[in-house]
């Protein structure tokens, strides 16, 4: 009998009246809730209303197969596990539903004693996502701030911080020791920002040689070096109405950092061997 904490229904979608009534037969004499469809899509109207502890699908339905329930299911990053059943018992299949992403595959006629077997596992399967996403938004709900974690007073501090920057022009210096999530404060302002759509260009300004920094900054014109074959934006230019991230900028060779400086104060530049003003 059936002693799973979980009270959601299974789902059993078979567009044959005869499997659809021996396994709903079967599994509510073993205790558990059951929801039945006669084909593909009274079965996603039902997945898209209601939480579905497992789904039991006919890869050969009316109007969505099996296969399509299961891309519907994952592309939604809905939590139910899926079991295809078909009578077409052929390895081919078997491999289609295993990795588009089905816990398992049963051929007709089913099993009673393999399908007893699988729902359990099935189940604790979906018991165990349903704990990780509450995992995840709890998470989410004590930071608040995407992959920041943390809610002591220092931490809070720098969310405040982050949220009375996101969505100014002003150019923010975030300081740190190596490693404590420089980057993820950056990210962080980008996405509470009207810019969370346009890029997030991020460059690491203590890893390049300083003629290769500025061209990865300020990009060049075609034939401003020998091997400039044709113009190159740089990251000046591919963060554009976004946002650009300096990484190590204290390690930026001093000349550099004078051109940077007229960049951040006037938001013009010009490439290398270029002689129009680019405004960012």
């Amino acid at each position: 009998m059936n002693e799973s904490p979980i009270s959601d229904p299974i789902l059993i979608a078979d567009d044959d009246l005869s499997v659809l009534t021996a396994v709903k037969g079967l599994l509510a004499m073993e205790g558990y809730a059951v929801r039945t469809a006669k084909d593909g899509r009274e079965a996603r109207r039902i997945l898209e209303r209601e939480p579905i502890a497992l789904l039991l699908a006919d890869l050969d339905m009316p109007y969505a197969s099996g296969i399509d329930l299961l891309q519907h299911i994952r592309d939604r990053q809905i939590q139910t596990p899926v079991i295809i059943i078909t009578g077409k018992g052929s390895i081919d299949t078997a491999v289609q539903a295993i990795k588009t992403g089905a816990y398992d595959y049963l051929t007709k006629p089913v099993d009673a004693r393999r399908l007893r077997a699988v729902i359990p596992k099935a189940l604790e399967l979906y018991a165990l996502r349903r704990s990780h996403n509450r995992l995840q938004q709890r998470l989410q709900e004590l930071s608040g701030f995407d992959e920041l974690i943390g809610e002591d007073p220092a931490m809070r501090q720098v969310y405040h911080r982050i949220e009375a920057v996101a969505d100014t022009l002003a150019t923010v210096l975030i300081t740190g020791e190596s490693g404590t999530g420089k980057e993820l404060v950056a990210r962080a302002i980008h996405r509470r920002s009207s810019r969370r759509q346009q890029p997030f260009v991020a460059i690491n300004c203590s890893a390049l040689p300083r003629e290769i920094l500025e061209n990865e900054l300020f990009g060049h014109e075609k034939g401003a070096f020998t091997g400039a074959l044709q113009e190159k934006a740089g990251c000046f230019e591919l963060a554009h109405q976004g946002s650009l991230f300096l990484d190590e900028i204290g390690d930026m060779p001093p000349d550099t950092q004078v051109k940077l400086l007229r960049v951040l104060e006037e938001r013009s530049y010009r490439r290398l061997g270029g002689k129009a003003e680019i405004t960012v």
